[in-house]
């Protein structure tokens, strides 16, 4: 117990630390007491769970810290705990944090809280589930502003299928008809219920992300790495396979997956295998690009060959088939807001080595 003790101070120290790898340390010290506490059984295990006891102590403490950055690392790593069975007394004391942070004066913190309770309302029984629930509608009848708002994220996300099936049970049990296939017919309805509502989440954040990025400033200017530099880990391994770049590849962070595809596409000769491999659509767009000094407004555009507003932006999983989001996918050409305008643009670094290679797009 002294052993983990000691292991506990020297988590909450990295968490408190600002630094970015040691607090990183300190979050990977925690899942790693959660995942032995699943694999033990008997007096360890036991030894184990008061460690998480007090972890979840301190953690709690550790949100009412003076320093929002602090606050915001507790919350993230109160989440890492989610393999240990917490107690009914932990859960409240969660709750109760929450419901205070979801009123903190930075939106850090408060968007941070939002996504603590959206983990944690899996493991909330129901009665504690539903006053969670009331407590945070009467906080939002209450607040205005940026923590009205927060509040609100955080009710959009406890309004879940399985709560709307609580509240059914709820009512079917008032009088006195809840039987087992009215609890299956329930379960039903709330998964499939679930299932779409998931789908439709997801959804709604790529739509997000994808005008997030179509709107993101360019100049003529921008650079390849500063262009990459918006696009998800996912899509840039992508890239990097489509690019047929040598190994390795998965594994590497975001800015070193950047500085490979860049520095390739500077390589003519991987160009040209790039170049070789567009069908005669996609060749025809770039031709295009390249015969208006590499840029084009993103509706004409779009008119000619088509838009990617409907595709995924994971390549990884899900590949565009679109011209745009082919040659997108290829780094051939990138897209954002200049002047008030959304451009379609060959990166200026790679024009003076397509227009050497000009005839070989023709060919294709």
């Amino acid at each position: 117990m002294v052993k983990h003790n000691n292991i506990i101070d020297d988590i909450i120290l990295d968490l408190r630390s600002k630094d970015r790898e040691s607090i990183n340390r300190g979050i990977n010290r925690i899942n790693k007491i959660s995942t032995e506490i699943r694999e033990q059984n008997g007096k360890k295990r036991s030894r184990l769970k008061a460690s998480v006891n007090e972890l979840v102590r301190r953690l709690l403490l550790l949100t009412n810290d003076n320093d929002w950055e602090t606050r915001c690392t507790a919350l993230r790593s109160l989440k890492m705990i989610y393999t240990t069975r917490l107690s009914e007394n932990n859960l409240k004391n969660i709750v109760s944090m929450l419901l205070k942070r979801i009123t903190d004066e930075d939106g850090r913190v408060r968007w941070a809280t939002v996504q603590t309770l959206d983990w944690l309302k899996i493991f909330l029984p129901p009665e504690l589930y539903h006053e969670t629930y009331l407590k945070l509608q009467e906080k939002y009848g209450r607040e205005t502003g940026g923590v009205s708002k927060s509040i609100g994220q955080a009710l959009k996300r406890m309004d879940s299928p399985y709560y709307r099936l609580m509240l059914k049970a709820k009512e079917y049990q008032q009088f006195g008809a809840y039987t087992k296939e009215d609890e299956e017919a329930l379960a039903l309805e709330a998964a499939t219920k679930g299932i779409k509502s998931l789908a439709e989440e997801i959804q709604e954040n790529i739509t997000r992300r994808r005008l997030k990025m179509t709107q993101a400033p360019i100049t003529p200017e921008i650079s390849l790495k500063e262009t990459f530099s918006r696009y998800n880990k996912d899509a840039l391994e992508a890239m990097a396979k489509t690019l047929d770049l040598p190994t390795p590849i998965t594994g590497l962070k975001k800015k070193q997956l950047i500085e490979k595809i860049s520095n390739n596409l500077h390589n003519t000769k991987v160009l040209k295998k790039v170049v070789k491999d567009l069908n005669p659509e996609e060749s025809l767009a770039l031709l295009d690009l390249l015969h208006k000094n590499g840029i084009m407004p993103r509706n004409r555009f779009t008119e000619k060959y088509g838009n990617d507003t409907h595709e995924s932006i994971y390549w990884k999983w899900h590949p565009p088939t679109s011209i745009i989001g082919r040659l997108k996918m290829r780094g051939l050409v990138i897209e954002g807001k200049y002047n008030e305008k959304i451009w379609i643009q060959v990166p200026k670094e790679l024009i003076p080595q397509l227009e050497e290679i000009k005839e070989q797009i023709e060919e294709n």
